[in-house]
């Protein structure tokens, strides 16, 4: 009895057999559409609102020195990798390199609140872009007044 079941679902199979790459190549136009690209394929590079020098400052006044990080002195530069997505906001925010699970949470807390970038072009297209920038932590030891 099963083969005559199986007999009657032949031509299906078939037909799933000529159809399954059709639904693969939608699925690869789509991962392409959603991949992130390399930087050094880009025509037009992501961009901060006024730039490098524009983000540095940006960081310099949104990134807090966790107190009790500060009160021991802990300093270092946290990598954070970050990707500006097509419309320009700022995803997927992640510790690649840290160096203090305080100092970390807070680099990852300030990226995360970045504005919008211009987003980064391919042929015209706005396409995701990975990043990895270094923010730093220093303790500045001498008092104010001290040259």
């Amino acid at each position: 009895m099963l083969s005559c079941n199986m007999k009657a679902l032949r031509p299906y199979f078939i037909l799933l057999l000529f159809c399954a790459p059709l639904f693969a190549h939608a699925q690869d136009d789509q991962a392409v559409n959603d991949s992130i690209s390399d930087r050094d394929l880009l025509k037009t590079q992501p961009e901060f609102p006024g730039g490098y020098p524009a983000m540095y400052r940006w960081l310099r006044r949104k990134v807090h020195y966790p107190k009790q990080a500060f009160k021991n002195k802990i300093q270092g530069k946290v990598y954070v990798q970050f990707v500006v997505e097509k419309d320009g906001q700022i995803a997927d925010v992640v510790v690649r390199r840290g160096c203090n699970p305080m100092l970390d949470a807070e680099a990852v807390r300030a990226i995360g609140k970045m504005p919008r970038w211009k987003p980064g072009r391919i042929d015209g297209t706005a396409v995701r872009v990975r990043f990895t920038i270094p923010v730093e932590f220093k303790i500045n030891d001498r008092r104010p007044g001290e040259d």
